[in-house]
């Protein structure tokens, strides 16, 4: 903050004046006479006419005194470097003022846009995310004969719709960066083979190999992938494999996947 004290403006004036008669008195008159002190002493502002002993209300008027006239008939006053250097600050100090709040309100405005911006791409931006379990009761999917899509019906999550728990398929609606998840529940005696697919391509497994002494298995697996709009992801039992779930309150066999960014 500038703070300019325009004392410039304030008008000053001061008179002292005596008569130029010596040893002498002056009247007396038959009528009311002005007295004209002619021997001037000080006569800051020029207010006084010294011819006519009057006073001017406006001392300055068509005077065309300057601050350096002032100043040298009154030494109380300001000096003329001092008026320049107030004069100078106040000239000065409004613009920058201005400048300052014109950058603050420019600034301010750019916040804003960002604001308006991010919360438009959070409008925008698709929200996916999908979890599901086989939903069987106490029991084993498979063996078979050969590669199987496995279908997670027992859907828990399935935000924008875009898994299809009817098919076991996964469709991207944009083109993103995914992650993919998937838990498998085996019995030893049992091989059990699941597989991550996209678009017909094997990305990720779990295995469960047979063994005798080996009662129940648990596995687990996952992939973070770039997806196109369209791309395909499901799951697959492995040929003459075994997959256990109960959907009695463990649902151990689950596939899940959430979009993390837009790209």
């Amino acid at each position: 903050m500038c703070l300019i004290s325009a004392f410039t403006e304030r008008t000053r004036v001061g008179l002292s004046a005596g008569t130029e008669e010596t040893g002498i008195h002056i009247g007396a008159f038959n009528t009311e006479t002005t007295l004209v002190d002619g021997k001037v002493i000080a006569n800051v502002g020029k207010a006084y006419n010294p011819k006519t002993g009057h006073v001017k209300n406006k001392p300055f008027e068509n005077q065309g005194q300057s601050d350096s006239d002032i100043a040298t008939e009154d030494g109380n006053l300001k000096l003329k470097d001092e008026v320049a250097a107030s004069t100078q600050s106040q000239q000065t100090c409004q613009p920058d003022i201005y400048t300052v709040l014109r950058e603050m309100e420019a600034r301010l405005k750019a916040s804003e846009n960002q604001v308006e911006e991010l919360k438009r791409k959070c409008e925008d931006r698709p929200m996916v995310a999908f979890s599901a379990a086989l939903g069987i009761k106490a029991g084993n999917i498979g063996p078979f004969n050969t590669e199987t899509t496995l279908v997670y019906k027992k859907v828990f999550t399935n935000v924008g719709n875009h898994y299809k728990p009817t098919t076991g398929i996964f469709a991207a609606p944009v083109r993103g960066l995914y992650h993919f998840t998937f838990y498998c529940h085996a019995f030893g005696a049992n091989p059990g083979y699941i597989f991550l697919y996209k678009n017909g391509e094997r990305i990720a497994a779990t295995a469960d190999h047979a063994t005798s002494g080996d009662r129940a298995d648990n596995g687990s697996n996952g992939a973070v992938l770039m997806l196109e709009v369209g791309d395909q992801l499901y799951m697959r039992l492995g040929t003459n494999s075994w997959i256990y779930d109960d959907d009695n309150g463990y649902n151990f066999s689950t596939f899940n996947g959430i979009l993390l960014f837009t790209q």
